[in-house]
């Protein structure tokens, strides 16, 4: 059930470093997209993809999603190259949503 899930988007990096995040509730969701958010908690983050390391390049990208319901939480990190597939549909919906935020 995706009532309770809450889900939070961090993108930095990139050419300008810009910080872009976005947050979601569940049912703000696409069926496809927060069905993946849903399932995210289920993994480990270990278990999710690659951890991220510092992005190779200027213009990489790291994401940051936490993903929220109740009392379970978990967070992952990747960079561009390591986004698992299953996991890029959600990335690409905050994406979406995202709006830049100052750092500090």
């Amino acid at each position: 059930m995706t009532d309770d899930l809450h889900v939070s988007y961090r993108r930095t990096g990139g050419f300008a470093g810009l910080e872009m995040a976005a947050e979601a509730e569940g049912p703000e969701l696409s069926g496809e997209v927060a069905r993946i958010a849903d399932g995210l908690l289920a993994r480990d983050a270990d278990t999710a993809g690659p951890g991220s390391g510092p992005p190779q390049g200027a213009d990489r990208f790291t994401y940051v999603l936490e993903v929220t319901r109740r009392e379970e939480h978990r967070t992952f990190s990747w960079s561009d190259a390591e986004i698992p597939e299953d996991v890029r549909p959600l990335l690409e919906e905050l994406g979406k949503r995202s709006e830049p935020r100052r750092a500090g």
